[in-house]
């Protein structure tokens, strides 16, 4: 049954997804939760944390929309899930402002206050987004400050008790009952510096295994960060650099152990993942789970001047090219990929596409044809006319959370005499 299963499944991700929350509130809620036990059950049995789509019931979708339902968790411990988009690097501009996130799903944030005091400043709600690139991870947030003024004095040894946002990864999401392991990290930032440094861009509050803890500053220029006043309080964006995370960056479909905390300067404090009898910041097993999705793949024939054509001339060489953005997102130097060739007269060829430039996520290969004779030539694709050549790549992760997608694009073959169609 896990088709069905997964075709509901895809359509709920792919409205929350695309920020239709309103319609979600037409699903059956007690349908989706059958859904979720089953789904759990067979990753269960299967020994995988990894089972999609159904890890992309994000709680990116309003609480209201998803009445009883509970995230679906890739790790069996998690508080909360969410998924975040892969985005180009230069899509989100860290200047504080947060018009570059259009087209990101919200995660809403949980409250908790621990006094019963009266807040200056009520939040009905507060708000964060994710991302991630090739560089790190991206977080925007914002704020309204619940105490109604800015808080950048009080020292950093208490830095939670001024206006500040604080980020929690376990790059290997082992959900351990405390810190220690440096793989389990705590980076924090203020909006606007904080008074007695206002030049770092954000800081790291570490815990060892063994030793005092100690809190390190991290250059603007490595930990980037800027925020804006708004009218209730303000926003922030982050960028939390692959270079800092210790076992490993954020990588396309690795799931990172994540929490979010939001500091406004009162006794009211808000998360991605709370849990309200726990000192969260030093139990790494309440925390939630991050899933950095892939990016959809693309085919594209290119003639030698490089303009796109959708078919082919035999005797004429053209070139192939890939574009996924995540495909070898991480590598050290120039990667490849393989892709397969296929023509409906019967002949199969594998060749190797090589990256353009190092992370662009654009792999390319030239391609000699020549009308079929009989004899196999070593590096020339022969072709018959009319024939259809049907180009074959997988794509290991997409855009909704799809595993091993195998697209396929089918190619005309035009005589030698025949203008190649635009």
């Amino acid at each position: 049954k896990m088709a069905d299963i997964e075709l509901q499944l895809t359509t709920v991700q792919n409205r929350i997804l695309a920020g239709d929350h309103d319609s979600l509130g037409q699903v059956d809620a007690g349908a989706l939760v059958a859904v979720r036990r089953m789904v759990l059950n067979q990753s269960k049995s299967a020994g995988t944390r990894n089972r999609t789509p159904a890890m992309l019931l994000a709680r990116s979708a309003s609480p209201q929309a998803l009445p009883g339902v509970r995230n679906l968790p890739v790790n069996e411990k998690s508080r909360r899930f969410a998924a975040i988009p892969l985005r180009e690097p230069d899509a989100i501009t860290i200047d504080g402002k947060l018009d570059d996130w259009k087209g990101v799903p919200v995660i809403e944030l949980e409250s908790f206050q621990k006094t019963k005091t009266k807040i200056p400043n009520h939040a009905e709600r507060e708000r964060a987004w994710a991302a991630y690139t090739r560089e790190g991870l991206l977080i925007a947030v914002d704020v309204i400050d619940t105490s109604g003024k800015l808080e950048k004095n009080i020292p950093l040894g208490n830095f939670a008790l001024n206006d500040a946002v604080e980020v929690l990864i376990d790059s290997l999401n082992t959900k351990l009952p405390k810190r220690g392991e440096p793989h389990v990290q705590h980076f924090f930032a203020f909006p606007f510096g904080h008074t007695t440094d206002e030049k770092s861009g954000g800081h790291e509050s570490i815990i060892p295994e063994k030793g005092p803890s100690k809190t390190v500053a991290h250059p603007p220029q490595l930990f980037k960060r800027a925020a804006q006043k708004t009218e209730r309080g303000w926003s922030m964006e982050m960028l939390i650099p692959n270079e800092l995370l210790h076992g490993g960056g954020i990588t396309p479909g690795r799931t990172i152990g994540f929490n979010l905390q939001l500091d406004t300067g009162t006794d009211m404090y808000w998360y991605f993942a709370a849990e309200k009898k726990l000192f969260m910041n030093q139990r790494p097993d309440t925390w939630g789970d991050l899933l950095p999705l892939g990016a959809d793949a693309t085919i594209e024939l290119l003639d030698t001047d490089g303009n796109a054509i959708n078919s082919i001339v035999a005797g004429r060489p053209f070139r192939l090219r890939i574009k996924d953005p995540d495909a070898k997102l991480g590598s050290q130097g120039p990667a490849n990929l393989a892709v397969t060739l296929r023509t409906a007269s019967g002949r199969r060829e594998l060749i190797s596409l090589e990256e353009m430039d190092v992370g662009t996520g654009i792999f390319e290969a030239s391609i000699r044809t020549r009308l079929t004779t009989g004899d196999s030539s070593l590096g020339i694709l022969e072709l018959f006319e009319g024939d259809e050549l049907a180009i074959e790549y997988v794509d290991r992760l997409r855009a909704f959370g799809e595993r091993d997608v195998i697209l396929s694009a089918k190619f005309h073959v035009a005589s030698f005499g025949t203008k190649q169609r635009k």
